[in-house]
């Protein structure tokens, strides 16, 4: 028996249809409309079949509510709630247990959150923003549950069923430990030709002074130059940071976290592939500019050597995006559906 385990879920709002954003944006611009009588205050119960009754004569029943609200809402919502309910049975087939106590401690906590974000803390502004759009706590936190239990199930019934393929432990093994399992540590420094131009005009140079040529030389010049300081004893860390035109990696002194043989191209990759740990390699041309690159370490890991390691994390891995709309559509798919 698997038990589905609660996490705080900080995006509870996302179940909310998208027009209340709007509704809430407009009433941080416009005059506020009077917000709706306070349920608790009236003292008198509705009969049984009405949705309101207005002075002496206007009554709306409940039916007459609803069919209002198909048209306006269409049928999404009923599609929800379906794939809820079937999201449910299929949980109680595989044994999946969960606890709805832990889904409302989750919307809770959500609640806490919009209230301390949207109004510093002040519960009674966050009820009255709600109120001015028709809504209130009550919906807030029903809507949370729901996007919370719909989110957990998924995720375990995905993580149940998920078949654990060949294919899929190879790209897990990629993901870990790099590309066929050979991790390197790479730095870098760049010279692009775009903001090299940009610094020759800065300098004085006039932009119609400045040949493909020229400026091919130019970034030459700047690379080689790079290199000599490098080889008279000047931190590559540094270096990178006052010179490289890779901006993303300037201030981690040209390190390109992650690196899987693919950024900068195949002749960078090339590159990487035959430097010793700790050679200078370069100047390299790529589409970027020219490089000066170093591999500061190498580790290589056998698929095998991980597989049950790589097995459980491929089985325990939360579900895709990919994975949880085919789920969806697998559970539609196998029943016939009949609605209004």
């Amino acid at each position: 028996m698997r038990v589905l385990r609660s996490r705080l879920s900080l995006a509870l709002l996302a179940a909310a249809p998208a027009w209340l954003f709007g509704a809430w944006h407009t009433q941080q611009t416009a005059a506020p409309a009077a917000p709706p009588e306070d349920p608790s205050t009236q003292t008198e119960p509705l009969p049984e079949g009405l949705a309101a009754v207005v002075g002496d004569r206007l009554v709306i029943t409940l039916d007459e509510y609803g069919e209002f609200l198909v048209r306006k809402s269409g049928r999404k919502p009923l599609e929800d709630l379906i794939t809820q309910r079937l999201l449910v049975g299929r949980a109680e087939e595989l044994g999946l247990e969960f606890s709805e106590a832990a889904f409302a401690i989750d919307a809770q906590a959500a609640w806490d959150q919009q209230v301390e974000i949207r109004h510093n803390g002040d519960e009674a502004a966050m009820l009255k923003e709600l109120a001015e759009s028709g809504f209130d706590r009550a919906w807030f936190l029903a809507n949370g549950v729901d996007a919370r239990r719909q989110e957990a199930l998924e995720n375990a019934i995905v993580q149940a069923t998920r078949e654990v393929t060949e294919s899929g432990l190879r790209q897990r093994f990629d993901a870990d430990y790099g590309k066929d399992g050979l991790r390197v540590e790479v730095r870098h420094i760049l010279i692009a030709p775009s903001r090299e131009r940009a610094r020759l005009i800065r300098s004085g140079i006039a932009p119609e002074q400045l040949t493909g040529s020229d400026l091919s030389d130019a970034v030459q010049a700047h690379i080689t130059g790079i290199a000599e300081r490098l080889g008279q004893g000047e931190d590559f860390a540094e270096l990178a940071q006052a010179e490289s035109d890779d901006l993303s990696a300037k201030q981690t002194g040209g390190f390109l976290p992650g690196y899987n043989y693919q950024r900068y191209g195949e002749e960078f990759a090339a590159a990487v592939r035959a430097a010793e740990p700790g050679q200078l390699v370069g100047p390299i041309q790529t589409p970027a500019g020219r490089h000066l690159i170093e591999v500061t370490a190498r580790t290589v890991t056998e698929f095998e050597s991980v597989r049950t390691e790589l097995t459980q994390a491929v089985k325990d891995a939360d579900a895709s995006p990919a994975e949880r709309f085919e789920l969806r559509q697998a559970l539609l798919d196998g029943h016939t559906v009949r609605t209004y």
